[in-house]
């Protein structure tokens, strides 16, 4: 019997802990990257500077969260997943609470890139161990609710920022976000059991008394470009390249566009996270779909939808409750395509070896998407288009991550 495995096929007390520590630490992930465009609009009139002259902490965030992920996750599957986590989180503790000092874009920028570092490492470790302790059948899922709560977190900080801000000003959104994930550190060292990957390597080493555990066999990037995992690995990237720009390009800027629209602060703070709180909703309904084995036509669906709402912001985009009721879908759509996406393809698409490198990579290479987008939609600011234009050309990226679902089925008949 696996590790942790209840007899009765339920979840075990183990298993649940897991699976509630992993939820709470990609929380906190969501709050912590959706902290700097929350922030953005009150940081803009305190220090007198035009909203595009973040463009590039926003994009260094990012920058970071890519390299965190390419070249920080994949030591959890040589050191481990626990101790790998921990370290993420202190990382992102210590320098987001480092960015409420900042006193120019610049300092900003640089520790916002050392945030993304962190946020980049933890994500795919956390996704790597839930998919590792779930039950069987039910991964895509677990790992939804996981990636839902990343949502959440962004959700929730778009609802506190107003409060913080009103007491401790745009410095105290990141002062929260500092303290609680080094608290969170603490409990995953106290809590936070190695994944059964890792165990079963290093068990044979500890049966005979050995106090060193034995390093994973080394999984590289390559392997995911074998015979059997190329096609599909090509397409797993491109779709997070594209669907990355978007939901990245949305958390940097819709607060700003939102206000450039006429909303007031704490309103427009307030209503992006209604984008989170759709991709909760849809991501957790696709991932339940997926599981049923309908990912494929669950996630054309939702993408080519997506890309029809986007294109309504251009036409009919003038009220409140318009804005509110697209926010709503194109975060089921986008945000929770991106969630279903990353679930199956970490439950189902590599095996348990590659799984953090694979998860790594293809969560690191979205993010130069992620990189990209926050800084094309500061140059149609620039240039003046309206805030419905704008959000109007992510339709495009949404068609494109459409068609790449539509290969994944020949990709995966690949066997050899």
């Amino acid at each position: 019997m696996a590790a942790g495995k209840s007899e009765n096929g339920r979840m075990s007390a183990l298993q649940r802990r897991v699976v509630a520590l992993c939820c709470a630490t990609t929380f906190l992930d969501g709050y912590d990257t959706q902290a700097l465009g929350l922030a953005v609009p009150r940081m803009a009139e305190a220090w007198t500077l035009q909203p595009s002259a973040f463009a590039p902490a926003l994009s260094g965030s990012f920058i970071g969260v890519a390299l965190g992920a390419v070249l920080l996750a994949p030591l959890a599957d040589r050191l481990g997943r626990r101790p790998t986590l921990i370290a993420m989180m202190i990382m992102i503790g210590l320098t987001t609470a480092g960015a409420a000092f900042a006193t120019n874009p610049l300092s900003l920028t640089i520790w916002r890139v050392f945030t993304g570092l962190g946020l980049g490492g933890s994500v795919p470790i956390a996704t790597a161990v839930i998919s590792e302790y779930a039950p069987e059948g039910r991964r895509a899922a677990y790992v939804a609710l996981m990636i839902a709560c990343m949502a959440l977190g962004s959700f929730a900080a778009g609802i506190v920022a107003p409060q913080i801000s009103h007491m401790w000003g745009w410095r105290g959104i990141f002062g929260v976000g500092g303290v609680v994930p080094v608290a969170m550190a603490g409990l995953l060292l106290v809590a936070l059991p190695e994944s059964l990957k890792f165990l079963a390597a290093k068990g044979a080493g500890n049966e005979a008394g050995s106090a060193t555990p034995a390093p994973l066999e080394r999984a590289s990037v390559a392997s995911l470009f074998g015979i059997r995992y190329r096609m599909r690995t090509v397409l797993v990237w491109t779709i997070f390249w594209f669907n990355l720009f978007v939901i990245y390009s949305m958390i940097s800027w819709v607060p700003t566009l939102l206000k450039s629209a006429g909303w007031a602060h704490d309103a427009a703070q307030r209503a992006s996270g209604l984008v989170a709180l759709g991709g909760i909703a849809g991501g957790m309904l696709l991932a339940w779909i997926a599981d049923r084995g309908r990912a494929i036509p669950a996630l054309f669906t939702a993408y080519v939808a997506t890309a029809v709402i986007f294109t309504l912001f251009i036409v009919g985009s003038g009220s409140v409750a318009a804005w509110i009721v697209f926010l709503l879908l194109v975060g089921a759509g986008a945000v929770g395509g991106q969630m279903a996406a990353g679930s199956v393809a970490a439950a189902y698409y590599y095996p348990s070896e590659l799984r953090s490198t694979a998860v790594g990579w293809f969560n690191g290479i979205g993010r130069i998407g992620g990189i990209v987008g926050p800084l094309v939609l500061a140059a149609l600011m620039k240039n003046g288009w309206s805030s419905g234009h704008i959000l109007g050309v992510l339709a495009l990226p949404m068609l494109i991550c459409a068609a790449g679902v539509l290969l994944l089925p020949r990709a995966l008949r690949t066997t050899q």
